[in-house]
């Protein structure tokens, strides 16, 4: 966000925002698909780390694209706030959300199927309820997965699952960035 030459290169190099983005799916499909690659030590690690290096960029492009910097502080200070709140609500609640996988989808493709709309019919209202209806579904993600990870609920991840889990964990709260981000960037 400071340096202007960094923001300038990454709009100019679009295949490597293209090949981060590409990789991030790759990756993500492998490690939930592929059981055993998730468990297999280093490989796991290597994965979630490259997986890390190409989110970073990700966020760290769309972060360079505001122009504010005291919007992408707040952004960052309410999903912190959010996150701390959600994390602790999923820990102490006795409510079982780990069976709530399936709600959790068809908000996935109301979502999606929002967002299709949005691009045909344009609108701030439509903008607004599609970043606010994303922030409300990664946050029960976040409790959901949180919920998965502690355990002692229905459902819960395997011991062995923990590359998997902070997978999980990170694509929630970076969405849920995201989301907050473009509700008060307008972008």
């Amino acid at each position: 966000m400071v340096s202007k030459a960094f923001a300038h290169f990454q709009v100019t190099q679009p295949a490597i925002w293209i090949g981060a983005a590409v990789l991030t799916c790759v990756i993500t499909c492998t490690l939930l698909c592929c059981q055993k690659t998730a468990r297999s030590v280093p490989t796991n690690y290597i994965l979630l780390f490259v997986f890390t290096v190409c989110e970073a960029y990700l966020v760290g492009m769309i972060c360079s694209s505001i122009q504010d910097q005291e919007i992408v502080l707040m952004a960052a200070a309410m999903t912190l706030a959010v996150t701390l709140a959600l994390t602790i609500y999923a820990l102490t609640t006795k409510t079982d959300f780990t069976m709530c996988g399936g709600f959790f989808f068809v908000g996935t493709m109301l979502l999606l199927m929002f967002g299709l709309f949005y691009f045909i019919y344009p609108s701030k209202v439509m903008y607004n309820m599609y970043c606010i209806g994303g922030v409300l579904l990664y946050g029960f993600y976040l409790i959901y997965d949180t919920q998965l990870i502690a355990g002692g609920k229905r459902y819960e991840l395997s011991m062995d699952d923990y590359v998997i889990g902070a997978l999980m964990l990170y694509i929630d709260i970076i969405h849920m960035f995201i989301r907050i981000l473009a509700l008060f960037s307008k972008k």
